[in-house]
């Protein structure tokens, strides 16, 4: 085994000095040429390679993976070494290893893109029943992604995913059923994940009772289900429970100080819309102040009038009362506040925001109707709207949420794309500078 060592050691060494090829080729020589040169050096492992568990190989490069400890002592964290660990695990035919192996080959941050790799291991690891494995095929082969688009087999992976009981594939196959109108099924995954308390899938229900979507509308269930995930801090959550309580009716009464609450928790977790009903609230709570003022000096002024005559039901013909001018002001006011029909833009709320942080692109039109009919059509998904200038023509751009990094806007963008909340749209995440350098006032 020494002999053996010294051999591997010495083509490790030429691999890497002398044979000017891609790092992953390299990786693979050694698997395929002397796997046991990967573990010359590691005396966390035996020294017997035939006998190594996939198993442990695979905890050992989790551990790699980002430092930590590892039977008692220290791990530094070695991306490179975790790569390799997890390559022999998934070759030796452990799932998970397998699984992990097809996504880092699909997301490549770290290596180079390979979409075959994924294609192999990401096969083998749903063939061997692993749930999230077969999930993934089924987003693949849905949105056409790794694999080349095809909706049966789309159906058929999230299918098997969902019944293994992958609460995620139960979520996403229900969405695809909400979106063919088939409601029965379509409740019926989403209650198969609620059950789970996957909270996108209690948001989703939330919202079908909210908006009357082939269920009876039921303010109260909808609250029911929408707590726990507003609570957790899931924007859309927060901002259907301020609308709830903002207009009030089936089953709940309207109440704007928890309207208001659930407002500026949307607007922390970074909603647009939220912040427009913030602004009705405090419009409409001036109105009522004023209202009340006026009240009370038109029951000032009908005492005054009964003190004269002495008889409450003897009529006194007068003149008609002037509004007062700070209530004149205060209808200006109101009467400034955009109509439903015009179209709001947030190039203000844009222009706050810092160089570093990012949103998601959803759609850039010329024609002001087209994006109005795409606001209205999802204004339970709180998206805002900037109007900017490029090659001398003036575009309207649909963004959405607010992420002060770019590893956030990428894990909200993953999780809008497994939601399948904009199907057939090319989303990408943009830099807030770049809008801010293009913004027309």
């Amino acid at each position: 085994m020494s002999v053996l060592k010294k051999v591997s050691e010495d083509l490790v060494f030429r691999i890497k000095g002398y044979i000017m090829i891609d790092r992953n080729c390299r990786i693979y020589l050694l698997l395929l040429l002397f796997p046991c040169a990967l573990f010359a050096n590691d005396e966390l492992l035996s020294n017997d390679f035939k006998s190594i568990d996939p198993t442990e190989l695979y905890e050992l490069a989790m551990v790699y993976e980002n430092g930590g400890q590892w039977h008692g002592r220290n791990i530094n964290k070695d991306p490179l070494k975790s790569l390799n660990y997890i390559t022999t695990s998934a070759q030796k035919g452990y799932f998970k290893a397998q699984y992990k192996l097809a996504m880092i080959y699909s997301h490549a941050e770290s290596v180079n893109k390979n979409y075959a790799i994924t294609r192999i291991y990401l096969t083998r690891s749903a063939e061997q029943h692993y749930p999230q494995a077969q999930y993934m095929m089924g987003v693949m082969y849905a949105q056409g992604r790794v694999f080349k688009k095809n909706e049966k087999l789309a159906i058929e992976w999230l299918t098997k995913a969902s019944d293994n009981d992958n609460a995620a594939a139960q979520h996403y196959l229900a969405r695809y059923y909400l979106n063919q109108k088939n409601f029965e099924l379509a409740f019926f995954w989403l209650e198969k994940a609620i059950k789970q308390n996957y909270q996108p899938a209690m948001v989703d229900m939330g919202y079908l009772y909210y908006n009357g979507n082939g269920i009876k509308k039921d303010f109260s269930k909808a609250i029911e289900l929408l707590q726990a995930a507003a609570e957790k801090k899931i924007m859309l959550a927060q901002y259907l429970m301020g609308k709830i309580y903002y207009s009030g009716g089936y089953g709940i009464d309207k109440d704007l100080s928890k309207a208001k609450k659930w407002f500026q928790e949307a607007v922390k977790s970074g909603s647009f819309d939220a912040k427009k009903y913030l602004m009705s609230i405090a419009v409409l709570k001036n109105k009522l102040v004023s209202q009340s003022k006026i009240n009370s000096e038109n029951e000032e002024v009908v005492a005054e009038k009964y003190e004269t005559t002495g008889d409450k039901n003897e009529p006194i013909a007068e003149k008609p009362e002037v509004m007062p001018e700070k209530n004149k002001a205060m209808v200006k006011k109101i009467k400034k506040v955009p109509s439903v029909n015009s179209l709001p833009l947030d190039n203000n709320s844009f222009e706050k925001f810092n160089d570093d942080d990012y949103v998601i692109q959803i759609i850039q039109a010329k024609i002001p109707a087209s994006i109005q009919k795409f606001i209205e059509q999802r204004e339970h998904q709180a998206l805002s709207i900037c109007q900017i200038k490029q090659n001398n023509q003036t575009f309207y751009v649909v963004t959405y949420g607010h992420f002060s990094g770019y590893s956030d806007a990428k894990k909200a963008l993953n999780e809008l794309s497994e939601r399948q909340l904009f199907i057939n749209l090319d989303l990408w995440i943009r830099s807030a500078s770049q809008i801010k350098s293009l913004l027309v006032f």
